[in-house]
């Protein structure tokens, strides 16, 4: 028996529903970050994105998506803000650090380039903050200093997801 290219066992016919998921997925991360007011939605609406990421590739069917991602969103609400917050205040004293010591003559200009390396591996550490917040349940702090270490030991997967990231920004 031949299986047509549309059946539901074909490569079409899964790689067209994983499109359909996330866009229905991607759509709702933007409607809850919307609704939290955008600054208080996006790391609530973050991590939910991501738990039903991780039920799909866990091969797990969601009964609705709908509520498990709304229930996702409000369990999470505080301890993402929390993690959020920390984000956006280091970020933003790696950026006026930066402005400061690029204005710098003599040793203190020096001091840019190692906060602008600093300021990067922070970078890179935020690709793995979300997905350590959904896979593991541990203190805040413990998410930063587990994320900052899988960035520095695993840096050819830290490249190849940085490399993913380019190329997505050069694709849009």
């Amino acid at each position: 028996m031949r299986i047509s290219w549309l059946s539901p066992g074909s490569f079409l016919y899964r790689f067209s529903d994983w499109v359909y998921k996330l866009i229905y997925v991607n759509l709702l991360w933007i409607l809850f970050s919307l609704v939290g007011v955008v600054v208080l939605g996006i790391f609530p609406a973050t991590a939910a994105l991501f738990f039903v990421i991780k039920k799909w590739l866990q091969g797990e069917e969601l009964e609705s998506v709908f509520k498990f991602f709304w229930a996702k969103y409000k369990a999470n609400f505080i301890k993402t803000n929390l993690l959020g917050i920390l984000v956006v205040i280091t970020g933003v004293l790696f950026y006026f650090n930066l402005l400061y010591f690029r204005s710098q003559e003599g040793i203190l200009f020096y001091l840019y380039y190692l906060v602008l390396g600093l300021a990067f591996i922070f970078l890179m550490m935020l690709m793995y903050l979300f997905p350590i917040y959904v896979n593991y349940d541990m203190k805040i702090y413990l998410t930063f200093i587990n994320s900052f270490f899988i960035t520095l030991l695993t840096p050819l997967w830290t490249f190849l997801m940085l490399l993913g990231v380019v190329g997505l920004y050069f694709i849009f």
